[in-house]
């Protein structure tokens, strides 16, 4: 009889937290999963970080909480258009702290309101340090700026990434319905594609359902490769690079290059 997996403890889960690992899931039957904690801890070993005995596990939490505080500002701040958001600043207690952001546009807005927060202050290396909170605007355009903070002699500044709520619908939709098909390329083969749907599969599919049908698009799976270099994984769910395309979906022969190709190859 074999025995039951062993729990993640809980000071192992708000580690694993800490560095974003998973610790569990819900599988496609709805049911809720447990993340093994040998997957969880090589997760975190990957990531330099040693919590293979509880020792380890309490001394590494230890040091991620303490990180935090030794931070002026968060790694990086990513907030919604239109809306307000928060951000911690870590100076010692009691020190004035000043901050602003400079827009990407070369412009500076300074003035953000800090919010009624208390947070006890943290002894770090050997020093206290307070935590104050402000708050930005909702009025930040779009793109990518710089959050400072500045107190005493020391100055930090971190990426503040202001992103759409929403992306809108293509202009050329205007304001009318519009209904597609939603296809997985590769089972959409035809006699002359290689056993997987390919991208002339895809051009026959939008020009058939937009021309005879009215579709007014169409929705694939992500056609990104698995890799950018061989061997290619033997599956089309495994995109991780925007930047390539899966060259399992080519249609050799559309290659310009292809009737140069010897027989044999």
């Amino acid at each position: 009889m074999s025995s039951a997996a062993p729990e993640l403890s809980p000071e192992l889960t708000e580690l694993a937290d800490a560095y974003g690992v998973a610790t569990a899931y819900h599988d496609w039957r709805g049911e809720h999963r447990q993340v093994p904690v040998q997957t969880v801890l090589a997760a975190l070993a990957a990531m330099g970080v040693e919590a293979s005995t509880p020792e380890a596990t309490r001394a590494a939490l230890a040091a991620k909480r303490e990180d935090r505080w030794r931070r002026m500002l968060p790694p990086s701040v990513v907030v919604t258009a239109e809306t307000t958001a928060s951000f911690w600043v870590h100076v010692p207690h009691g020190d004035p702290v000043q901050v602003w952001v400079s827009l990407e546009t070369g412009e500076t807005r300074d003035g953000l309101r800090q919010v009624d927060r208390w947070v006890e202050p943290r002894s770090v290396d050997g020093g206290l340090i307070g935590e104050a909170t402000f708050e930005l605007p909702a009025d930040l355009p779009l793109g990518y700026h710089r959050l400072h903070a500045r107190s005493g002699e020391r100055e930090e500044s971190v990426d503040l990434v202001v992103t759409p709520a929403f992306l809108g619908l293509p202009e050329r939709l205007g304001a009318r319905r519009a209904w597609g098909f939603a296809t997985q390329l590769y089972s959409v083969r035809s006699e002359r594609s290689l056993g997987v749907g390919d991208l002339v599969d895809l051009t026959d599919l939008a020009v058939w359902s937009g021309g005879s049908l009215g579709a007014g698009y169409i929705l694939v799976n992500p056609l990104h490769g698995a890799e950018p270099v061989a061997p290619m994984a033997p599956s089309p769910y495994l995109p991780t690079s925007r930047r390539f395309f899966n060259p399992v979906y080519l249609r050799v022969e559309r290659i310009p290059e292809y009737v140069d190709l010897p027989r044999a190859d």
